[in-house]
């Protein structure tokens, strides 16, 4: 008996997955990414980018952090491309400031005194990492690839000092930065005119490369990054990843446990061929119907099977004989003759052994029922006399 049962795919999930729970979790960030206000983690590496937004407070921030790291270096945008290697250098660029005049190289001392200042008074050299031409920049993206670039270049070249390093958050940016995410934050353009585009076509070179660095930690503003985080996973649940265009995720069913298939019973194992049957025939038979075992109970007798389970344990029977004659063992010639001899021999003496021992005990019970006749006495001999 046949029954044929359409094509399907089941998947029960993956073991130990839970509903809401991912393998991984999603990424929230670096390794190496740190709060700007632990120090005592910043201390640690030896050095640390620091994004921040351009506000009066930034300096008193930075004044503690050079207090508690002491670096070496403190490589600052505000600085542009100029580079004080002492103090002497630094106490020159200050007395300009106060007296008016501007340096070269486009540092602005006046407007950039405070971070002349700080290296002043913690003693490091001042390196600046900045560079652009404010009035032919009519795209941010233009701008960034150029200052990005400068920016990036003159970090790695002290890579692996205690130094400190101050961007704009902006340009520690980890995606990035199109129209859709310019209205997300409500972003105008520049009021200024300076600037008429503020898409910009890639993440921060210095985020992309020194994420993750073992001897390096980075600092972001936790608005403006957390923004960042919001928006690409509202585009990725939209199924436009910005950073993989190629996934494909599956969370499984609500409810759903491992090992539990959806209407079933908790255990693992497939069904048997019976429950198989009795599940198929159920639903061919309809819902209101009772659906007969395929061979009834093993101990009912044959009056009480029905004619469907009588023709099928027959049908069962002759395929099982069938089966083991299909299946069994040829014998040779050779072998099968002395089997004959063997059986014939064994036979013949069985039959001679059986009859002799039937005879004799045919003779002794025969024996035991007949009565014994007494022995009569022996008769003297005649008296001579």
């Amino acid at each position: 008996m046949v029954i044929q049962e359409p094509n399907y795919f089941k998947h029960t999930g993956v073991k130990g997955m839970k509903w809401g729970i991912r393998k991984q979790k999603e990424s929230t960030g670096p390794n190496n990414l740190v709060d700007r206000n632990d120090f005592a983690t910043i201390k640690k590496y030896k050095m640390a980018i620091i994004g921040e937004i351009h506000k009066p407070e930034m300096i008193d921030y930075y004044d503690k952090l050079l207090s508690e790291k002491k670096p070496k270096n403190f490589i600052c945008e505000f600085a542009d491309q100029d580079r004080c290697y002492d103090r002497k250098t630094l106490k020159d660029r200050m007395d300009k400031a106060t007296d008016g005049s501007w340096g070269g190289k486009g540092a602005d001392y006046q407007y950039n005194y405070w971070a002349y200042a700080l290296a002043y008074k913690h003693n490091t050299t001042l390196i600046g990492c900045n560079t652009t031409d404010y009035k032919k920049t009519l795209s941010m993206d233009k701008e960034d690839k150029v200052r990005e670039a400068y920016m990036l270049k003159t970090i790695k070249e002290f890579e692996g000092t205690n130094s400190v390093v101050q961007l704009g958050d902006h340009h520690l940016r980890s995606i990035p930065i199109s129209k859709d995410f310019l209205e997300s934050t409500g972003t105008k353009v520049d009021d200024r005119g300076i600037v008429t585009d503020l898409t910009v076509s890639n993440s921060s070179p210095v985020w992309d490369y020194f994420s993750n660095k073992a001897d390096t930690c980075i600092s972001r503003v936790p608005e403006e990054y957390k923004t960042e985080l919001d928006f690409n996973k509202e585009v990725k649940h939209g199924g436009n990843d910005m950073n993989d265009n190629n996934t494909l995720e599956h969370v499984g069913v609500l409810g759903m446990h491992w090992g539990r298939r959806k209407g079933s019973s908790s255990s693992a194992k497939p069904p048997t061929r019976k429950q198989h049957v009795a599940k198929v025939g159920k639903k061919l038979a309809g819902p209101n119907k009772k659906v007969p075992r395929p061979y009834g109970k093993p101990d009912m007798p044959p009056k009480r099977l029905t004619d469907v389970q009588l023709r099928s344990k027959i049908n069962r029977i002759e395929m099982e004989k069938k089966y083991a004659l299909l299946t069994a063992k040829q014998v040779s010639p050779a072998k099968k003759m002395i089997m004959d001899i063997l059986s014939k021999a064994a036979k013949d003496t069985a039959t001679t052994y059986v009859t002799k021992m039937m005879g004799k005990g045919m003779a002794k019970a025969l024996g035991d029922s007949i009565p014994s006749t007494p022995t009569p006495a022996p008769t003297p001999p005649p008296n001579p006399s």
